[in-house]
């Protein structure tokens, strides 16, 4: 059996479900089913149990045993991996939007440091247009940003989407299915989380009204929620998952359809294959993969 079939195997021990496992693995549900084919054929067993009409799929007697040793293996695995590495020092110096670095970065950070103990990293708080500057001028090695289009000598890469979800304070009149007309801009925090989210807030709120508020700064304004009833604002779902743990500020579902925020990875050309580089990519990918934050690309 190859290392390959034992992490298909644990990814759709994770997720239960073929389809998310092969968005976690980056391969088609085709690869993934026979990947787990070549496995079983192997060991001569069925390790899980497919149920007509459950999507969730459950791991046989034999697939409970087979777990617990790839897990083991797993581990060794990524133990043997590290032999050497804890002698060499990587740096990166990392730009990107602080609704990124705010509440994603501590999570990555914590499993590249315990992975690469050895690492110094640095991390800063800025836009697209920034970012791309400072790689340019090689201030940083790797930013992330909602800018998708390629420029010169830097290399912009699709990352991941992310759910933009609609929050409002806890003492609004808002039901739990919130329709266009009842909102208003007066009552808005608003930031634009790209180009194409500002296009279509525009056509569906219109461009007339200014909002209660609009920011960069999103987070310094939160105060406006425990104190003003029926004030909104639609945020990437990180940040809407960090603010609901406040009594103050609920999730609501929206009657209208709110556009992903497609995230970018930018690099110089000649860095895009840097090995530090795709170490951190890869613990990123784990944590977004582990949250089930939106979709990997």
């Amino acid at each position: 059996m190859t290392d390959l079939e034992i992490e298909v195997f644990l990814a759709i021990c994770k997720h239960k479900n073929f389809s998310k496992a092969a968005q976690m693995m980056f391969m088609s549900q085709s690869s993934i089913s026979e990947r787990l084919r070549n496995l079983e054929n192997k060991l001569g067993v069925t390790l899980f149990q497919r149920n007509r009409g459950n999507r969730e799929i459950t791991l046989t007697p034999q697939g409970i045993v087979f777990r617990d040793l790839a897990l083991q293996h797993s581990e060794i695995t990524k133990r043997m991996l590290t032999v050497g590495e804890a002698s060499q020092t990587i740096r990166l110096r990392i730009g990107c939007l602080s609704s990124i670095g705010n509440f994603w970065f501590p999570q990555v950070c914590q499993r590249f440091l315990q992975r690469y103990p050895q690492s110094e990293l640095s991390f800063s708080t800025m836009n697209g247009t920034a970012a791309r500057a400072k790689l340019a001028n090689r201030e940083i090695d790797l930013a992330f940003s909602t800018y998708g289009a390629q420029s010169g000598q830097i290399n912009a890469t699709p990352f991941f989407l992310e759910p933009l979800v609609f929050i409002c304070s806890s003492n609004s009149e808002y039901p739990d299915v919130a329709e266009p007309g009842m909102l208003s801009h007066k009552d808005e925090i608003y930031r634009r989380w790209s180009y194409d989210y500002e296009r279509w807030h525009q056509s569906i709120f219109g461009a007339e009204t200014p909002p209660l508020v609009a920011t960069d700064f999103l987070d310094r304004f939160w105060p406006c929620f425990e104190n003003r009833p029926n004030t909104w604002s639609i945020v990437p779902s990180s940040v809407a998952a960090s603010l609901c743990n406040s009594p103050k500020i609920r999730k609501c579902q929206s009657a209208f359809h709110v556009p992903d925020r497609m995230i970018f990875s930018h690099t110089l050309y000649e860095t895009a294959k840097d090995e530090n580089i795709l170490l951190f990519l890869r613990c990123f990918q784990e944590v977004l993969g582990e949250q089930d934050a939106g979709q990997l690309l």
